[in-house]
């Protein structure tokens, strides 16, 4: 069984060599690039990776279903370019193209922030990378979960055989510009789960994403932990807003004093929910 290892780009030469080290035992490397301007392709060329001329994209699902389509392998295996593979990962993906009666592995992923893989927030953060040739469909949507024809096996959360995320967050300025980029793609996700006015979406979905997280296991992190839920939580008040910026005129007008009053109350109900969760949940 071959194996084709795929990498998108757009100006990662700070993060490339990292992840192409790890995939030199690919029966074939591709790297689709998005017309980079730093280092990215003299890199991938030093890996002897095949460059694909990609089309310039917000996010990388828009463009991923074209470079899938060039890959030659059995089966496909997607890194992103501020990732890499553990060591032992590598020969247990082989063991799995030959054994495996799955079209699509689940494989556990390890996310950092600042340097600190976060094990108690955001493992195991399984994800669908490793394929057979034309099992896969990508929606355009931004984090969506791919479309699999056949069954999906899920590896074990084992440490050791997992993709590493280092750049999951470790520069300020770029994770705060990323969750505005994103959070603009996010309209699809949010009309599935929006259940009345869009100004209570924005004041329960925050409220709901930090205490779940920090409560859930981020305070094991100390200061790290806390940030990071922080964060995530910041993520989904950007992409909040940004909806509402969207479809404000669609809502109806409320009274300042009324307003005022039903902030306060959902504010509250949605912290005491979220926390009465927590607790059952730890007992």
């Amino acid at each position: 069984m071959k194996i084709t290892a795929l990498v998108h780009t757009r100006n990662e030469e700070r993060w490339l060599e990292g992840c192409l080290a790890t995939l030199t035992w690919a029966d074939e490397l591709l790297v689709a690039d998005m017309a980079s301007t730093d280092g990215t392709r003299e890199i991938a060329g030093r890996y002897g990776a095949r460059i694909l001329e990609m089309p310039v994209a917000p996010i990388v699902e828009h463009v991923r279903a074209l470079a899938i389509e060039q890959c030659r392998g059995d089966w496909i295996l997607i890194v992103d370019a501020d990732e890499r593979l553990t060591q032992a990962l590598p020969g247990k993906l082989r063991e799995l193209a030959v054994t495996s009666k799955a079209s699509a592995i689940c494989i556990p992923r390890k996310n950092y922030f600042f340097e600190e893989w976060m094990e108690h927030i955001l493992w195991p953060d399984f994800q669908v990378r490793f394929f057979r040739q034309g099992a896969v469909e990508w929606p355009k949507e931004i984090h969506s979960f791919p479309k699999v024809t056949g069954t999906i096996e899920k590896m074990k959360a084992d440490p050791a055989r997992a993709i590493e995320h280092p750049g999951a967050f470790s520069d300020m300025g770029l994770g705060l510009s990323k969750a505005i980029r994103y959070g603009q793609s996010e309209t699809s996700r949010i009309d599935s789960v929006l259940q009345g006015p869009i100004w209570m979406y924005v004041i329960r979905r925050p409220i709901t994403e930090f205490l779940g997280r920090y409560f859930g296991g981020g305070w094991k992190h100390g200061v790290h932990g806390l940030m990071q839920c922080l964060v995530l939580a910041n993520y989904q008040f950007v992409a909040a807003i940004q909806y509402w910026a969207v479809n404000r005129n669609k809502e109806k007008a409320v009274a300042p004093k009324p307003l005022r009053r039903a902030v306060a109350h959902e504010a509250v109900r949605t912290s005491l929910r979220t926390l009465r969760w927590f607790l059952i949940r730890s007992r």
